[in-house]
């Protein structure tokens, strides 16, 4: 079962390259009907979703199934957006980054939106909360970066 599924995940990402994203989409469900419970699918499948244009079946698949990965919190941030969902995509960095305080990636989506809000004293908490972290030699790369442009 589990070869047979990362052939069809390979065979998946061959059909997105090929602009066959239908294929894909159906290669990577196959995938997940013999591997389930393998979350790097499901993010492959929301990528897929993503893609396609099928922004709620994305945010479903990521919140379902993979939700607490950088990688599908992005995916969910990205399609809140096009939707113009701010005040929902708003709410989600919230809560992501009370649990990960390293996902610096979407600690950027987050600064912009409160940026875009005008939610100054916001961002005025993040970054003493960084530099709190900075002090005790808890930040990492991206956070860093987060930082710097906040300055710039």
């Amino acid at each position: 079962g589990k070869t047979m599924a990362t052939i069809l995940s390979k065979l998946s990402d061959c059909q997105v390259h090929l602009g066959s994203i239908q294929l894909a989409i159906e290669s990577i469900q196959s995938a997940l009907q013999f591997h389930p419970k393998y979350a790097r699918y499901s993010c492959q499948l929301a990528t897929y979703l993503y893609k396609d244009k099928q922004y709620d079946q994305c945010i479903l698949q990521c919140e379902e199934n993979c939700s607490d990965s950088e990688e599908a919190m992005l995916l969910i941030l990205a399609s809140l957006t096009i939707k113009a969902e701010f005040d929902t995509a708003m709410k989600k960095c919230a809560d992501c980054y009370k649990r990960h305080k390293d996902y610096a990636q979407v600690l950027c989506k987050y600064i912009v939106l409160l940026q875009n809000t005008g939610d100054i004293a916001q961002v005025d908490n993040i970054f003493n909360d960084l530099k709190k972290r900075e002090a005790e030699g808890n930040l990492s790369v991206g956070q860093n970066m987060c930082m710097v442009s906040h300055y710039n």
